[in-house]
């Protein structure tokens, strides 16, 4: 993968690999999920990737992805933290989770 002719899947995996050099990883593994924690931004700025760009479009997760944290815009009084009720991050926050949405990530 780090030699794919997506730039993408090359630029995540470069990614991933100085991160696992980093924390002292022998071996990179197989998964089967993962988590995705959408941010107010729509830019990934480690990676220089913008979730929005017209480069990204049709392209989607590889595993069953899940998003941390969409629920905190709505239901959070089912799990006892504070609201996160602010009309423009709610509005904010479901833009981005609409992208992320498209890439295949479950809420």
């Amino acid at each position: 993968m780090l030699k794919s002719d997506d730039w993408l899947t090359r630029r995540c995996m470069e990614y991933l690999v100085k991160y696992g050099e980093a924390a002292g990883a022998e071996r990179m593994v197989d998964i089967d999920g993962s988590v995705v924690i959408p941010t107010y931004s729509t830019t990934i700025p480690q990676l220089g990737i913008d979730i929005t760009s017209p480069e990204l479009y049709g392209k989607r997760v590889k595993t069953f992805t899940i998003s941390r944290d969409y629920g905190v815009t709505k239901g959070w009084e089912d799990i006892g933290i504070p609201p996160w009720n602010d009309p423009d991050y709610v509005r904010q926050q479901e833009q981005v989770m609409k992208h992320w949405m498209r890439r295949g990530v479950h809420q």
